[in-house]
């Protein structure tokens, strides 16, 4: 895949299909990268004139790092990451990596370097 190299970090240029968040941040890691944090995913989406392409359409993996919320009304319980896109370069929202029934939830991604 093509990385972008104007941006302060390299990230790359199409999305990675959707995986687990496990699998996402194990797949940037074996190519000697992570995933973007939500910050850097943000400012991608607004350079994406510059030759990024699908940054909007879907919510996107933008953090390395999870953290739990045992609170329903706080977006229910169970392991989260921010997650980022959809339909807005600015718009990111707490995303379950494992929901109150357990199960695994799968997002779009990229690396960067």
């Amino acid at each position: 895949m093509g990385l972008s190299v104007d941006l302060g970090f390299c990230i790359e240029k199409a999305e990675r299909s959707a995986a687990e968040f496990n699998v996402a941040r194990q797949t940037c890691a074996a190519l000697g990268m992570r995933l973007p944090e939500t910050v850097e995913w943000t400012q991608a989406c607004l350079k994406a004139p510059s030759g990024l392409v699908d940054m909007t359409g879907d919510w996107k993996w933008s953090s390395n790092f999870t953290f739990g919320i045992s609170d329903a009304t706080a977006g229910g319980n169970g392991l989260h990451v921010m997650v980022s896109g959809y339909n807005n370069c600015r718009h990111s929202v707490v995303g379950e990596v494992f929901g109150g029934t357990a199960s695994a939830y799968s997002y779009a991604f990229r690396c960067v370097r």
